[in-house]
């Protein structure tokens, strides 16, 4: 068994923290994401090459990675101003983790393809 399927998921965050995290995530990347795509392991989200979204990731990466320690981030920017796509992965249970709020995410900002 690998080390990510063994990892525990759960969010180190108490429940009115996560709460209040995933509904500001909601209102600040969340509505930045401009297509989701669903992959074996978790979820790609694309984002516009606009100032500061960088930043703003990255943040977010170091943000999450401390509470939520079972999910791998990979952070793509292409050259020339191109997308830019933040991926979300781990094990099966990690991917369940993030279905709702991905899902979320993704009603409230529609047009978008899951």
């Amino acid at each position: 068994m690998s080390e990510q399927n063994s990892m525990p998921v759960y969010c180190t965050l108490l429940e009115a923290d996560l709460r209040e995290r995933v509904a500001e995530l909601e209102s600040t990347i969340g509505r930045k994401i401009v297509e989701v795509r669903e992959l074996d392991d978790g979820y790609a989200l694309r984002f516009p090459a606009e100032a500061g979204i960088v930043e703003e990731l990255g943040r977010l990466i170091d943000f999450e990675r401390i509470c939520c320690a079972f999910l791998n981030f990979s952070l793509r920017v292409k050259a020339a101003g191109g997308p830019i796509w933040l991926e979300l992965t781990g094990s099966d249970e990690a991917k369940n983790f993030l279905r709702p709020t991905v899902e979320r995410w993704t009603l409230k900002s529609a047009p978008k393809a899951i």
